[in-house]
């Protein structure tokens, strides 16, 4: 009995021993590990502390940026009030010098339109001096052929009557030249036109006077008259005075510009040269030429 006891005893005490090892692990933490969970925790909220100290400083620098950003905002509609209000005086600024300059611009226009009969009269007269200086020329020739021939024949008033005539002649000549090229003869007037058809796809040159070969503005339209049998000054400006002013151009009149001459062909055309690098063309007529009939 005393054996089975004992055996109870050990085997008790066997039991109780898990139990009371249990208890000893599970007990409350020692001194030391406190401590290390002590340490732990601090070192944690300092990180946290750290993390906190990050966060309220982005936050204030956000705040910064906004507070910025706001007064950008408020300086840009106070700007943008004051651009508004010069835009507006510029504005009315602008009308007024608009007004101003639409003003001036009209004179000046009207200035211009006078410029067209100012450049014709001055070509008209520059023309009829040319033909004055001409017709003194030949009057002196005139004039020095007879006074030799008076001074070698003893007929010298025969002589002279017959100088006189023959100086008569060459003026009548002129005259009916002239009357003859103001007569409307549309034959005439079409040999001009078909004469500047022939010409086109000339290069343009400079004082050109070939057919041909090259031509400029004035080579062009003296070149056609004289196809027709008519005679006519070299330059534009001596063409622009030629023959009559006429308003309803015709077919073979000259279209003339300061500066410029061309064949009119109808329809609101015109053959010319117009310019060193082009050729003699077609175009409209362009601003506000006058012309001159002188067939």
């Amino acid at each position: 009995m005393k054996r089975i006891r004992r055996l109870e005893s050990a085997l008790a005490a066997a039991v109780l021993l898990p139990c009371f090892m249990i208890t000893s692990v599970t007990a409350a933490p020692s001194a030391d590990e406190l401590e290390r969970q002590k340490e732990t925790a601090e070192s944690e909220a300092e990180e946290l502390q750290a993390q906190l100290t990050e966060l309220l400083t982005k936050v204030g620098k956000m705040e910064e940026e906004l507070i910025a950003t706001g007064e950008k905002i408020s300086q840009a509609e106070e700007d943008l009030n004051e651009a508004e209000a010069d835009a507006e005086e510029q504005q009315e600024k602008y009308t007024e010098e608009q007004e101003k300059v639409n003003a001036e611009l009209e004179e000046k226009q009207a200035e211009i339109d006078n410029y067209d009969e100012l450049i014709q009269a001055a070509a008209e007269a520059a023309a009829q001096e040319a033909q004055e200086q001409n017709s003194e020329s030949e009057d002196s020739g005139d004039s020095s052929q007879t006074a030799s021939a008076s001074g070698n024949s003893q007929n010298s008033a025969g002589t002279s009557s017959g100088a006189a005539s023959g100086g008569d002649t060459s003026g009548s000549s002129s005259s009916g030249s002239s009357s003859g090229t103001t007569s409307g003869d549309t034959s005439v007037a079409q040999t001009i036109v078909n004469a500047a058809y022939s010409q086109l796809g000339v290069p343009y040159v400079y004082g050109g006077t070939t057919p041909g070969v090259g031509l400029d503005c004035s080579g062009l339209v003296q070149y056609c008259h004289s196809v027709a049998g008519i005679s006519l000054p070299r330059t534009s400006q001596e063409q622009g005075g030629c023959g009559v002013a006429v308003s309803d151009p015709q077919p073979g009149d000259i279209v003339c510009y300061g500066g410029h001459v061309s064949i009119y062909i109808g329809d609101g055309k015109m053959i010319h040269a117009p310019q060193t690098g082009d050729v003699v063309k077609i175009s409209d007529v362009y601003g506000s030429p006058w012309y001159r009939r002188c067939w």
